[in-house]
């Protein structure tokens, strides 16, 4: 299908199409090599990091923790004492098959009941 100068040619009509499947698998190879070097530079272009300035630099708060914090004094505060409670009594025996998981669960859902009040409109 070759000739000593490497042009593809066809010496009979059955390998015409074998002909074309070559030179349509070539196109393919370097479709995919052209696309995998335009993918690697859209990538490498696109999650550039960049230095800034220390200056410039603004430590982002997570408004959800800063709510969960208030209502943690505030009104989830009973569900807090009796968590403490819990882990005291818990730690303060070697063996024991206690977890205050039921005690977790109920300060965890006031939490985040306290916190969705008010978290979207903190939100940027």
């Amino acid at each position: 299908m070759k000739n000593r100068s490497g042009v593809l040619y066809a010496q009979s009509p059955i390998e015409r199409p074998l002909l074309h499947i070559e030179i349509m698998s070539q196109i393919f190879a370097n479709l995919m090599q052209t696309f995998r070097h335009f993918s690697q530079n859209l990538i490498q272009r696109r999650f550039v990091v960049r230095a800034e300035d220390e200056e410039e630099e603004e430590e982002t708060v997570d408004p959800q923790e800063v709510l969960r914090e208030e209502c943690t004094t505030d009104h989830c505060k009973k569900y807090k004492e009796k968590l403490d409670e819990c882990n005291a009594r818990v730690n303060s025996r070697k063996n024991t098959a206690e977890t205050c998981m039921e005690e977790v669960i109920d300060f965890m859902h006031c939490l985040d009941h306290c916190a969705a009040k008010s978290l979207f409109s903190k939100l940027k």
